[in-house]
């Protein structure tokens, strides 16, 4: 059995490889989450910062976590009703 710790698995296939009876696996979905989580937390920061400014540190984490709770059981309560924005 070989295992490749990247995706592709192309470059490791040579011909006495293919032939013989070993198993090749690689590790296509293994970082799909990683990646995608910090792509969001990229454009996230991009459009904060766009809309108001400098982004304090720790912010993009907050305003997921809060995104992702279910609003009657928010802490604190939310201030405004859905779609009201602040001016």
């Amino acid at each position: 059995w070989v295992h490749a710790a990247a995706a592709g698995v192309d470059s490791l296939l040579f011909d006495e490889l293919v032939d013989s009876p070993v198993t090749v696996t690689n590790a296509r979905g293994t970082f799909d989450r990683p990646i995608a989580e910090f792509v969001l937390n990229y454009i996230l920061k991009n459009r904060l910062r766009n809309k108001f400014g400098e982004v304090e540190r720790g912010i993009t984490f907050y305003a997921v976590m809060r995104s992702i709770q279910l609003r009657p059981l928010r802490m604190p309560k939310p201030q405004v009703k859905r779609r009201q924005y602040p001016e």
